[in-house]
């Protein structure tokens, strides 16, 4: 196998890869990407897979010899990183060495690094043109999953809670992450929607790793299959195994009556919360709400080294109250909020609390209050 591309196509492939051939996996082929040419196409195509998720792109090239091999993800990319010029040329002979040169004219730069041969590697299977699919905007979707991956639990045991939920009706799409001490949820139309009606769980790495790849605008399509969700933009596709389990019915989490409404700025809030933060009790993280007519008072305290206190102008109308606030929890929050104003719904101290931007209604989160000491 012998040909030439772009340093900067080939190195940008090859890195999307890293999530997947770098996770943990008994297989010592898992951790090589597969590289393949054939004489009708003037490109390669790169695949990688660890069982779970898998990644296929193409590039354009000048195939000068087509064949296949697979070569260590890792060892490729740092070679390519040092490696200098526009161009690139590998070259497989027939005991699978794999000689990676540039073409700058100035250097003779190269290296060789053993390979494996394709037969052993994994067959992956491409993305289906047939099945009923959804197209959405890439940074839409990419802005969906930032609004609420964060919410996603990092608890192991808590297995169905380690992915995001995907529930797609009509023509809509909708994300829903829980941590058992709070929800984020978001909600989108998607007009060129010809897919059947599901959910399914999403594993927040290959969802993480998604979001770093949609940072341009252009259509990206989607269809689950075969408890599989399936992934089309540019030249690559990706596609993940689902999470097994049933997701929380999120509908119980979310108040349906709400007695007190807060309205505050967005920005007074978050630079409040931020200088309770610096004496808060790392332990804890507890901040203390105080709501009295139209002002907030926010404090935290440490026994090890003082006590920070804050009144903002809010409004309001009803009882006072004593709230309990994680900080981690609420400024993860407020760095998702877009508006100048935030909007807080509750019924008790201890109820959970509605979080969303005033006057908009495509996405809020539920964070449930600490218990304060008597």
């Amino acid at each position: 196998m012998k040909f030439t591309c772009d340093r900067k196509d080939l190195l940008k492939t090859i890195a999307n890869a890293e999530p997947i051939t770098g996770s943990k996996s008994n297989f010592t082929i898992l951790a090589n990407i597969l590289i393949e040419t054939h004489v009708e196409d003037s490109a390669l195509f790169i695949k990688s897979t660890n069982q779970e998720s898998s990644m296929i792109a193409k590039i354009p090239g000048k195939i000068v010899d087509p064949g296949s091999i697979t070569i260590i993800q890792s060892k490729l990319l740092d070679i390519i990183r040092q490696l200098p010029g526009d161009e690139i040329a590998i070259e497989v002979d027939e005991n699978n060495l794999v000689s990676v040169k540039s073409m700058d004219k100035k250097r003779n730069a190269n290296a060789k690094i053993i390979g494996l041969p394709s037969k052993d590697f994994p067959k992956i299977e491409a993305f289906s043109e047939e099945q009923e699919s959804i197209t959405i905007d890439k940074l839409t979707l990419a802005r969906m999953i930032k609004k609420v991956i964060f919410a996603v639990s990092n608890d192991n045991s808590k297995y169905t809670l380690n992915g995001v939920f995907f529930e797609c009706q009509e023509k809509s799409l909708k994300m829903v992450a829980i941590d058992g001490r709070r929800m984020a949820m978001i909600e989108n139309e998607c007009p060129e929607h010809k897919h059947k009606t599901f959910s399914a769980i999403i594993p927040h790495p290959f969802l993480s790793q998604l979001q770093k790849i949609l940072i341009t605008e252009g259509p990206v399509t989607f269809y689950f299959f075969d408890n599989k969700l399936h992934f089309k933009l540019d030249n690559m596709e990706f596609s993940t195994s689902v999470l097994g389990g049933n997701f929380p019915d999120y509908n119980m989490f979310v108040p349906q009556t709400h007695e007190f409404i807060l309205n505050a700025n967005t920005s007074d809030l978050t630079e409040a919360v931020n200088l309770a933060s610096v004496l808060i009790d790392s332990e804890s993280n507890k901040l203390v709400w105080k709501i009295n007519n139209n002002t907030l008072n926010i404090s935290a305290q440490n026994s090890n080294y003082g006590e920070s206190k804050e009144d903002i102008f809010i409004s309001y109308e009803g009882a006072e109250h004593n709230i309990g606030i994680n900080y981690k929890l609420l400024i993860e929050i407020l760095r998702e909020i877009e508006t100048t104003d935030i909007e807080f719904k509750f019924n008790n101290s201890v109820s959970p609390i509605l979080v969303k931007e005033k006057n908009r209604n495509e996405y809020f989160f539920i964070l449930m209050p600490m218990k304060l000491d008597n």
